[in-house]
C-alpha cells in the first residue's frame, strides 16, 4: 500500500507515551498513530450516518398542524 508523510505535533508527553507503547509492543509508532487515525475516521463517519439517518427519519414524520392538536387537546 502506498504511504504518505504527514506532519504532526503532539504533546511531549503523548509522543513519549506512544513510543513507550510502541517499543514495548515491538512496532512502529507509525503503525499505531495509523491505527488509531483509521479508527477515529469511522466513528466519524458512523456518526454521520447517524446523523444523516436522524435528518431523514425527522423529515419525513408526519406533521400535525397546531390547532389540530389545540382542538384536539380542548376535546379532553
Amino acid at each position: 500500500m502506498e504511504t504518505k508523510m504527514l506532519k504532526a505535533h503532539i504533546p511531549l508527553p503523548l509522543a513519549e507515551r506512544l513510543h513507550d507503547v510502541a517499543n514495548h509492543l515491538g512496532i512502529e509508532p507509525s503503525a499505531i498513530v495509523g491505527e488509531a487515525i483509521a479508527a477515529w475516521l469511522e466513528r466519524e463517519e458512523e456518526r454521520r450516518l447517524l446523523d444523516l439517518r436522524s435528518l431523514a427519519s425527522a423529515n419525513a414524520m408526519f406533521v400535525v398542524e397546531t390547532h389540530r392538536v389545540t382542538d384536539w387537546a380542548d376535546s379532553l
